[in-house]
């Protein structure tokens, strides 16, 4: 998983509309978004704010640029150094949706999880593993689907909750791989921890297209980083282009 993103990593990338950094990430670069203008949000589901420099925001609206993390966190980001200074900082969560069963979505690198909410559940706690067994993402919301923990996780964006009682919610798990199986496990329990309900399905991505595996032999001198609608690509000298999964886009 990644650990850190480099000095400019970003910068100048005036097309990127959001950003999402995962809990495995504890350093962030120099200017890594710097001058990032059309940036609308930032969700970091690290529990602990990552020491930044001030450059690191240059020139993105943070009056306008909303900020999302744990809920748990949200007073430490509020007292951080730098994360301070975005004028909304608010808790990741699940949207509120009209659902009686739950429901997964799949695209090829994403999961929507819809589930109906349970009288007395005040958390829920979705696990999703490989076939395997291995555990890829724990993710656990309280009554509001607020999200409280993470553990394992990839990637996942979202935003915040417009309302406090709904008849279920719905999140989006990114950062899975293509073409491949899934199996989730979704647990309500009330304040004492009893279980309440229990649901369980499996579901596979989507495959990839128009992608090939980058050949082993291939000059990775001078490459430019370029977006493209809103996807950030890396076009090598022979024009070739890459998505950042290290495939060739034709």
């Amino acid at each position: 998983s990644v650990t850190s993103i480099g000095d400019g990593a970003f910068q100048n990338c005036a097309g990127l509309k959001f950003v999402t950094i995962g809990n495995s990430v504890t350093s962030i670069g120099k200017s890594a978004f710097s001058d990032c203008r059309g940036l609308t949000s930032v969700t970091n589901f690290a529990n602990t704010p990552q020491e930044i420099e001030w450059h690191v925001f240059y020139n993105v609206d943070k009056s306008t640029c909303v900020l999302y993390v744990p809920a748990g966190s949200i007073s430490a980001y509020q007292s951080a150094d730098k994360w301070k200074s975005f004028a909304d900082i608010l808790p990741i969560g699940a949207q509120p949706v009209d659902v009686t069963t739950t429901t997964v979505t799949p695209s090829e690198t994403t999961a929507d999880i819809a589930w109906p909410t349970i009288t007395g559940a005040t958390t829920y706690e979705l696990i999703i593993r490989d076939t395997d067994g291995n555990i890829v993402c724990t993710l656990i919301f309280d009554a509001q689907g607020h999200l409280t923990q993470i553990a394992f996780a990839a990637p996942a964006r979202t935003n915040a909750p417009e309302q406090t009682q709904a008849a279920g919610f719905s999140f989006t798990v990114t950062g899975l791989n293509s073409g491949t199986t899934y199996d989730y496990t979704l647990t309500a329990k009330d304040a004492a921890g009893n279980v309440l309900d229990t649901q369980t399905g499996t579901f596979t991505t989507d495959g990839l297209t128009g992608i090939e595996d980058i050949p082993l032999s291939i000059d990775l001198s001078a490459p430019r980083k370029v977006l493209i609608d809103g996807q950030l690509y890396i076009i090598l000298p022979d024009n070739t282009r890459y998505n950042l999964q290290g495939s060739e886009v034709k």
